[in-house]
């Protein structure tokens, strides 16, 4: 009868309100009208249910004034929908807000709230994060590519410890690096850091569309190596290397997920590596939360560089 709320469970809208918070809705009805002399009503006496529901029939489809046949019921049955819509919106409002206020406040990390640094801390950490030196897992081998940043020059020839550029390195392509580890950079418990990891490869793994492919990668000391700092990580390779037609079709749609996926597990910023045909390779610095552009960097030269002696065997 009339029209329910989406979300009401029952009460607070529709027509049995309206019928029962309104005065100008209240039916008159003289109940001692339906009793006879020999039966008349006393103050302990009611009118049955089928009594009252008759009455409130007939006084319904005859109308307010008892002229205007229906036109009660549907104005009680307009009314009744426009309230109910309103508070389905009100309701829908609520929930949104809800929703908003948890993914800002605290992503998926209900316990947490980041810190981001503030403009003097992103000018410390800039050149940290230029000084990119990523080990990337491919064709079951480390390779080891270190900015410009991280090295001395880039007039640096091969006699000075540096592998010069080849075709093959990696496949040709973008690749996402992204890590679950330290959120803000603050050192966090191993096992957080693992379960961490072990969440954000589950939701690569998921995503739709699906990268060309996922290499485990390990930023690491650009000095000390491995022993000295090492975070875990993941190279996403975002689809327009291998498919020409695809290009920019999706990219824009993965980084966008992979970017909520930094911000979920803490982080600044991710590195965009990018190899071209003829073994060039430019680091990015994307930062994934508003008000980090300090942090950012693009078109950063990259370079093979010979593995510390403390890496692992293979991914952790």
């Amino acid at each position: 009868f009339g029209a329910p709320s989406c979300v009401q469970r029952g009460d607070l809208v529709g027509c049995a309100a309206l019928l029962r918070q309104s005065e100008m809705e209240f039916i008159p009805v003289d109940w001692t009208l339906n009793t006879t002399e020999a039966d008349l009503m006393t103050t302990e006496s009611s009118p049955t249910d089928d009594h009252v529901a008759d009455v409130v029939e007939g006084y319904l489809r005859a109308g307010w004034d008892g002229v205007h046949a229906g036109d009660s019921l549907r104005s009680i049955g307009e009314r009744a929908r426009v309230r109910a819509v309103g508070y389905d919106l009100l309701a829908c409002g609520k929930a949104t807000g809800s929703i908003l206020s948890a993914a800002v406040n605290s992503g998926t990390n209900s316990s947490c709230r980041w810190r981001l640094p503030d403009a003097a801390e992103q000018k410390r950490l800039a050149p940290l994060w230029r000084s990119a030196s990523l080990a990337v897992w491919h064709d079951d081998t480390w390779r080891m590519i270190r900015s410009i940043d991280a090295g001395r020059t880039e007039n640096e020839n091969e006699n000075d410890g540096v592998v010069k550029p080849k075709p093959g390195l990696l496949p040709v392509g973008t690749y996402v690096v992204v890590t679950a580890h330290n959120p803000m950079g603050q050192v966090t418990d191993r096992a957080v850091n693992e379960a961490n990891a072990r969440d954000l490869a589950h939701a690569v793994n998921v995503m739709t569309p699906a990268p060309c492919a996922v290499m485990p990668t390990l930023s690491v000391d650009p000095i000390g190596g491995f022993e000295t700092w090492h975070e875990p990580g993941l190279a996403v390779k975002l689809n327009h290397g291998d498919d020409p037609m695809m290009m920019g079709k999706n990219d824009d749609g993965m980084m966008t997920a992979l970017t909520r996926l930094a911000r979920r597990y803490g982080q600044a910023a991710v590195y965009t590596l990018t190899c071209d045909v003829h073994g060039g390779m430019r680091i990015a610095v994307t930062p994934v939360f508003p008000g980090l552009d300090g942090l950012a960097g693009g078109g950063i030269v990259a370079r093979e560089t010979p593995l510390p002696a403390s890496m692992p065997k293979s991914p952790l």
